[in-house]
């Protein structure tokens, strides 16, 4: 079954709501490739009656995912994202014997850059580190939504001010 194929970014969708839009379709892509049940957005009650929210919770509440939409290198500041959701996953896991966590990434090198921001702590606490390939469109869309406002794609050499002068003038 080619999942990419039930995964496409919507259109039209406001730049602010794709990262929630791809997270979801992440779940969906990974539910399907690892067969198993929907994964819905759900707070997790603890023992102390605290819950945790995760993101992709199976219906027997036995695996727990949570999606890291970013394409390509990790940003410098992904550390303390990563390590809150860490933490989410440890905690649901330290209260659920045998059941199984996973912080999920759009791309390889996202993950490996994860991998080593917090590989010792997913190697201490079992949660795993995968990673899904939503394919070229969606990956296009998150790329273009990260890039810093005033940057665009390069259109062509660029022109200095006096060759921009003389278009204007002839």
């Amino acid at each position: 079954m080619d999942v990419t194929a039930i995964v496409r970014p919507p259109r039209h969708a406001h730049p602010a709501d794709l990262p929630g839009l791809a997270e979801r379709d992440m779940l969906t892509m990974y539910a399907a490739v690892a067969d198993t049940c929907p994964l819905t957005s759900k707070d997790v009650s603890l023992l102390d009656g605290t819950t945790v929210r995760v993101d992709g919770v199976s219906g027997a509440e036995d695996l727990f995912v949570i999606p890291v939409c970013h394409v390509g290198p990790l940003p410098s500041d992904a550390g303390p994202h990563l390590a809150r959701d860490v933490f989410s996953l440890a905690t649901v896991l330290a209260e659920r014997p045998g059941a199984h966590a996973v912080l999920l990434f759009a791309c390889p090198q996202a993950r490996d850059d994860a991998r080593e921001l917090v590989g010792a702590l997913t190697l201490q606490t079992g949660i795993a580190l995968e990673s899904v390939d939503l394919g070229a469109a969606w990956n296009e869309r998150l790329i273009e939504i990260a890039r810093p406002a005033g940057r665009h794609r390069a259109s062509g050499p660029a022109r200095s001010e006096a060759s921009a002068g003389r278009h204007r003038a002839g």
